[in-house]
């Protein structure tokens, strides 16, 4: 690997920490620029932070792609402002089929009931399409190339970055990611469960 990019990860919290709280983390690996997650506190909050750190990862350079983990609010509430018109666009969006149904749905749902109780929503149904209009769905197991999406294109900076998913035991779909680059390996793993259930298989670590 060079020693430019791809020797380091650099792994930067940008939403989360706290009980209850939206998860969003910037990992920097190989070159390439991942968001993992993209989640809000159910919409309570003021959404101004939101559209603030979507303009930061625009001035940034933006991302070369978005993994998600699970279909909940904590997970992908704020997708529909950081892809939106507001925020990036044209970013791959990764996930199992699942997670990206269900995320849909629940952001529909989320839209319509605010309208429902005459609130004004941070996003309407066009941001959620425009979010998960360049979604690749992925199976379990399934080893992924990240694209170039903000064409670096310089091969010693730009190391070739995978992403595997694995089953988290918490949700239909739930992931835990596997990222690649080289000798170097990062396992992101947001809320897992080693127990097996009715529905769904312990989480697989192996």
């Amino acid at each position: 690997m060079s020693g430019r990019a791809a020797d380091k990860v650099r792994a930067t919290p940008l939403r989360g920490g706290r009980e209850n709280s939206g998860i969003c983390i910037l990992l920097e690996v190989g070159g390439a620029r991942l968001l993992l997650d993209s989640g809000w506190e159910n919409g309570a909050c003021n959404p101004s932070d939101v559209i603030q750190l979507a303009n930061e990862l625009v001035t940034a350079g933006g991302v070369d792609a978005v993994l998600l983990s699970h279909p909940d609010f904590h997970h992908v509430g704020a997708l529909p402002i950081v892809l939106g018109r507001q925020g990036m666009s044209n970013v791959p969006v990764i996930c199992t089929s699942p997670v990206s149904k269900f995320s849909q749905m629940l952001l529909y749902e989320f839209v319509l009931n605010q309208k429902m109780e005459a609130r004004a929503p941070s996003f309407d149904l066009d941001d959620i399409d425009l979010a998960f209009s360049h979604v690749t769905n992925v199976k379990y197991n399934q080893r992924t190339t990240i694209p170039d999406t903000r064409g670096v294109g310089d091969s010693e900076y730009r190391q070739v970055v995978t992403v595997t998913a694995i089953p988290s035991g918490r949700t239909i779909g739930g992931t835990i990611w596997r990222i690649n680059c080289g000798p170097a390996e990062v396992l992101y793993s947001m809320d897992i469960n080693l127990k097996r259930d009715i529905v769904i298989d312990a989480a697989s670590l192996e």
